[in-house]
């Protein structure tokens, strides 16, 4: 497992539990050299419950990561064997969790069934299209299977980019690439596929550019709060 900011303070480990439960985030439990997709279902005070999956063997979990807009979370927990198997799967919470990637600014990930296009030209006329995976007010991720390493490179600048957001509105901006990874996405069915992720930085040439990236993000919020309701 790899080690970022850890916290040990079991108060802290269960409110970021319990706010990554009512989120909905996804869970990646590792079993041997396979993984398993599925979500919190339960937390108190003493264990975290996940839903039975045929897939997951207790005795070969090695950790569990969530997928968080906040970042990455990565932790290890001891298995709690029940009688009932209809009950879900119970672990005792953790004594340690690492951030593995922390964001400073909160990232929001978009609804499901919207796609959003960060679009362009790069420097020698040839066009691009990246899929938009969140926004913040500093920055966003974008997404594509095949990365141009001639124009997405580490502090590489993209030019008048535009950022299409469809019914929340667009942008049009400089982006500063902060850097470039291979990562695991999933598809509509909930399945893992390997892809490149662009971590962008905004770069505002004034006050304007960064009210509409707030408009923007407001809109959004808005509209994930009505659908909740």
């Amino acid at each position: 497992m790899s080690f970022g900011l850890a916290k040990d303070n079991k108060f802290e480990i269960i409110a970021t539990l319990r706010e990554e439960l009512h989120k909905k985030a996804k869970l990646e439990v590792l079993c041997g050299d396979s993984s398993v997709i599925t979500q919190l279902e339960k937390i108190d005070f003493e264990r975290f419950v996940l839903s039975p999956h045929k897939d997951i063997v207790p005795e070969k979990v090695q950790y569990f990561i969530l997928h968080s807009d906040s970042g990455i979370v990565k932790f290890s927990a001891r298995y709690e064997p029940s009688s009932d198997a209809e009950a879900g799967l119970s672990y005792h919470i953790p004594d340690m969790i690492f951030f593995a990637q922390q964001r400073q600014n909160q990232r929001f990930s978009f609804l499901k069934g919207y796609d959003f296009f960060c679009t362009g030209r790069y420097k020698n006329g040839e066009n691009y299209s990246l899929k938009v995976k969140n926004i913040s007010q500093g920055g966003c991720a974008l997404v594509v299977k095949d990365v141009n390493a001639r124009f997405l490179y580490k502090d590489a600048v993209i030019k008048a980019a535009s950022l299409d957001f469809d019914v929340f509105g667009s942008l049009v901006l400089d982006l500063k690439v902060i850097d470039v990874v291979m990562i695991n996405e999933f598809d509509e069915d909930n399945q893992l596929y390997s892809c490149y992720q662009i971590s962008c930085g905004f770069d505002f040439k004034n006050r304007r550019e960064e009210a509409e990236v707030e408009k923007i993000i407001i809109k959004f919020l808005m509209s994930n709060k009505i659908r909740s309701l």
